[in-house]
């Protein structure tokens, strides 16, 4: 994790102004999430 979030807990890293949360997930090729609310956010995907 880039900033605390869910179980992970740091007081240094708690946002980076208005950016909240930063979630680093790896997905195998193929695959996917299952389908999952979200509400009141702004949701940016990067892919490299």
């Amino acid at each position: 994790m880039t900033f605390s979030f869910a179980n992970y807990r740091d007081p240094a890293w708690n946002n980076f102004g208005p950016l909240r949360v930063m979630v680093e997930n790896h997905i195998q090729p193929h695959s996917g999430f299952p389908s999952h609310p979200h509400r009141d956010v702004e949701i940016v995907t990067y892919v490299a």
